[in-house]
C-alpha cells in the first residue's frame, strides 16, 4: 500500500514473520507524525475509514493543532496542522500561568 501526500509517498507493507504489527506485538513503540491541510477533517477522514481515536484534535502549545489515531493494526498516526502566526513563548506562558506560579517573562524581545 502507498500513502501519497503531496510529493511524499510512504509505503506500507503486511505483517510477516519478520515484520509484526503493533497490535501483535503488544501495543506501538512510536508515532508518524504527519503534516495535513486540515486536521480536524483528516481525523475525520480517519476515523471513517475504521482508525480509533486516541486524541481529539486540540491546538498545542508549541503552534501545532494535533489528533492521535490508532489505524486497526495499532500503528499510531500523529495528525498535525501549523497553526498560523503563532508565538509559542506566549502560548505556553498563557498555558501555565496562575498567580501561585508566575512565568518569567520572555529574554527575547519582538
Amino acid at each position: 500500500m502507498e500513502l501519497r501526500y503531496r510529493d511524499a509517498v510512504v509505503m506500507l507493507g503486511l505483517e510477516s514473520e519478520d515484520a509484526r504489527t503493533p497490535n501483535h506485538r503488544g501495543g506501538a513503540t512510536m508515532n508518524h507524525y504527519v503534516y495535513v491541510d486540515a486536521v480536524d477533517d483528516a481525523f475525520e477522514r480517519a476515523l471513517d475509514a475504521g482508525a480509533r481515536p486516541m486524541r481529539a484534535p486540540r491546538s498545542e502549545y508549541w503552534g501545532d493543532r494535533c489528533a492521535l489515531v490508532a489505524d486497526p493494526d495499532g500503528h499510531l498516526w500523529m495528525l498535525a496542522t501549523r497553526l498560523p502566526a503563532h508565538d509559542p513563548w506566549r502560548a505556553r506562558k498563557a498555558e501555565i500561568a496562575d498567580v501561585d506560579n508566575p512565568v518569567r517573562e520572555s529574554p527575547h524581545t519582538d
